[in-house]
């Protein structure tokens, strides 16, 4: 069986039968040299933990017309969990989304979405931030997720991602 891949896949994928690359996520081409998107790992699963970042400049992958910014993250055991852009960011009506694949594999559907969460008290926030679950907690399995940032329609601009995890332990971060 044929293993020896373009480049090597460029590190940045695994070898396949055939030599054909299977790229990770965020990369295509041949031999997975080309970017299409950046994925941030969550930085922390402890309480209220803010991600502060912006859409602006970033590649429209999938969704809206907005950029999108995707956050990535592994749960080693079952959990619950709210993320929220209750935060005095974003200034812009933004849109979250929850995957447990690939966000750029178009196939399939998200996990959960919000476009406009409950009103929240954070100082200066100006729209009805986006909240998965719009209320209380989801019950999460084990397993790898995405979540997707990106404008209403073709917004941008600068968002603080606010997680919570009951069990901040069942989280890689």
């Amino acid at each position: 069986m044929d293993r020896s891949c373009p480049n090597d896949c460029s590190g940045r994928g695994q070898c396949m039968a055939g030599g054909v690359c299977n790229c990770n996520c965020g990369y295509s081409g041949e031999s997975c040299a080309t970017q299409e998107f950046v994925i941030k790992d969550l930085l922390s699963c402890a309480a209220n933990y803010v991600s502060l970042g912006s859409t602006v400049g970033q590649p429209n992958i999938l969704g809206n017309s907005a950029p999108d910014v995707f956050y990535k993250f592994t749960l080693s055991q079952a959990t619950a969990a709210a993320f929220s852009l209750c935060h005095q960011n974003p200034k812009y009506d933004a849109f979250l989304r929850l995957y447990n694949r690939c966000p750029d594999d178009r196939s399939g559907s998200s996990l959960a979405y919000n476009d406009d969460g409950p009103r929240c008290s954070a100082s200066g926030a100006s729209m009805s931030p986006s909240r998965i679950p719009y209320s209380g907690t989801r019950s999460m399995s084990a397993g790898t997720y995405y979540l997707h940032i990106e404008g209403y329609s073709s917004r941008v601009g600068q968002y603080g991602l606010k997680t919570l995890f009951n069990n901040p332990h069942a989280c890689n971060a």
